[in-house]
């Protein structure tokens, strides 16, 4: 008698059994890991450097890396550099393979901002002098020797010590009193840098000659009167939006009294306190 209950049932013990294929001694293929760091900041038209320090394989190696860069360029180094044309926030993948040809993932991002302005240098001022003259005779006053030496210079003003300005590289002026004047020539660059130079101009009633001859009768003369001393003291520093206190300790008449004084700020402010 045959029994039914074992009749075309395959033997767990067969070795051709199809179930039992799998050989248990081959290890499974662990994927690697992949490190895109980060992140990353630079400037626009700049090499910004990446790595992928961390990226590791427990049981084999890492055969390949491929960067995007979010701008539709990529690279095949484990650390590369990369240049972006612009501005902005950029989304950075890595992908990696191990020699098993598993692989992963990872991203970080990329801040781009605008490179920074070239650092500008002050310019030269150069009011050359001293300068001297007869009252009412007019000066020629130069700038020559004034320079900028990372651009060019803007702009010009000079004050001549009694009240007169000008905004000439080279103007002309006539003191109507005689005298000692402090000149001062303030130049500014193209990128709104400023320097200073001064000197003095002295000017006499007449000229070295003496007195001008009037025939047999010399000419009356005249009051003399020493011109005061302006002393502004500084420099001075402070902060925007809050007072600088100035003085003019030091200012006095050697023969008389001042009568009156005008501070002049270089920003279109005055005061005759």
């Amino acid at each position: 008698e045959v029994d039914e209950s074992t009749s075309g049932s395959e033997d767990p013990e067969d070795p051709e059994d199809p179930e039992d294929t799998e050989d248990p001694t081959t290890p499974q293929n662990e994927p690697p890991t992949a490190k895109a760091n980060g992140p990353y900041s630079g400037m626009a038209n700049a090499p910004v450097s990446f790595s992928s320090s961390g990226t590791k394989d427990s049981d084999g190696s890492i055969a390949s890396y491929r960067w995007n860069f979010g701008d539709g360029e990529t690279s095949t180094s484990s650390n590369p550099s990369h240049v972006f044309d612009a501005t902005g926030s950029y989304t950075i993948t890595i992908t990696v393979k191990d020699n098993e040809g598993a692989s992963d993932v990872d991203s970080t991002h990329a801040f781009i901002s605008a490179p920074a302005p070239p650092s500008n240098q002050p310019p030269v001022a150069d009011c050359n002098g001293p300068y001297s003259a007869v009252m009412l005779n007019s000066i020629q006053f130069s700038s020559a020797g004034s320079s900028d030496p990372d651009g060019s210079i803007a702009s010009y003003k000079w004050n001549f010590g009694d009240w007169g300005t000008s905004d000439k590289a080279n103007p002309t002026h006539t003191y109507p009193v005689p005298g000692a004047y402090d000149v001062k020539l303030t130049v500014t660059d193209n990128m709104g840098l400023s320097a200073s130079s001064t000197t003095q101009t002295v000017i006499t009633f007449t000229d070295d000659s003496g007195d001008s001859d009037n025939g047999d009768t010399d000419p009356p003369e005249e009051p003399t009167n020493d011109v005061p001393i302006a002393d502004c003291n500084g420099p001075y520093t402070g902060t925007t939006g809050t007072s600088v206190s100035f003085s003019s300790t030091g200012s006095h008449d050697p023969d008389g009294s001042i009568v009156s004084y005008k501070w002049d700020f270089d920003d279109g402010g005055t005061s005759t306190s």
